[in-house]
């Protein structure tokens, strides 16, 4: 059997090894090692960059959606399969800016960003559709037919029920002991108002999450969630005013909530403004 013909060779290799003296003392032994461990090990700690991981929005026996950071010739990111097709979307059909999103590490498109199937259930009688929902951290959002794998339009109904959808995903995301999600959940919850997690997201006006910000005279420890839970409060209570001085008559709602939506968007490119002046 292949087991016996093995052994053989194995003590071959290491009678040869047996009877070979020994190269130099424990002084030269240590020197090499030393050498070794600086030409070998610190170039690949100094040169290597970790890349970002891939986004799994979905993984079962009927369909997978991931999400990757380094983008091929065609620039495919999104990729969604069913039980009979397969589609990829760039960044561009998602309304991402491709130059925005890059780094050492590849594109950070997805992070901060929430993604899931869903049904989404009809209001005219018509059926339902199995969905693929995806909403950047900017706000923009994509929903793909999970039949079709075709990007699709939502009405002002089924917009309501993903908002309300992913509002409940972001609550749960507050409670997370990981730094990444905890600023996700932030992130949407302003986006889109949600008034009743006010009092969860001032309690994270003390979230102890920093990160170092280097710039070309001050090194400082930054506390993003909290900055992040700032804007998030200041968005809501935006909202809250929108909607008192917004008050159109029942069957307009869809127009009241392009002025908030419009109103939110000058906020945020106001925010992002000021953070890339202090960077």
């Amino acid at each position: 059997m292949k087991i016996h013909r093995a052994k053989p060779q194995a003590k071959l290799i290491t009678s040869s090894f047996r009877h070979r003296k020994p190269l130099c003392g424990f002084r030269e032994t240590l020197k090499y090692l030393v050498l070794g461990l600086i030409v070998f090990g610190t170039p690949s700690q100094v040169l290597a960059t970790r890349p970002f991981p891939p986004a799994i929005f979905v993984n079962d026996d009927f369909m997978f959606v991931a999400g990757f950071s380094w983008a091929d010739q065609d620039d495919n990111v999104l990729i969604v399969r069913s039980m009979n097709k397969c589609a990829s979307f760039s960044m561009a059909d998602l309304g991402i800016d491709l130059y925005t999103e890059m780094s050492t590490a590849g594109y950070r498109w997805y992070q901060n960003a929430i993604g899931y199937v869903t049904t989404l259930v009809s209001d005219d009688g018509s059926p339902s559709r199995l969905v693929f929902y995806f909403r950047h951290r900017s706000g923009k959002d994509t929903t793909i037919d999970m039949q079709t794998l075709q990007p699709i339009e939502l009405s002002a109904f089924h917009r309501t029920a993903l908002n309300k959808r992913t509002v409940t995903d972001a609550g749960i995301l507050l409670q997370s002991k990981v730094d990444r999600d905890r600023l996700t959940g932030v992130i949407h919850l302003g986006q889109l108002g949600a008034e009743e997690y006010l009092p969860r997201l001032q309690g994270l006006l003390n979230d102890p999450a920093t990160y170092l910000r280097i710039t070309q005279d001050s090194r400082e420890s930054v506390y993003y969630i909290r900055e992040a839970a700032e804007l998030a409060i200041r968005l809501i209570r935006e909202h809250q005013s929108a909607n008192k001085e917004l008050e159109l008559p029942e069957g307009q709602a869809e127009t009241i909530d392009s002025a908030i939506e419009s109103r939110l968007r000058k906020i945020l490119q106001e925010n992002s403004t000021s953070e890339n002046d202090s960077q």
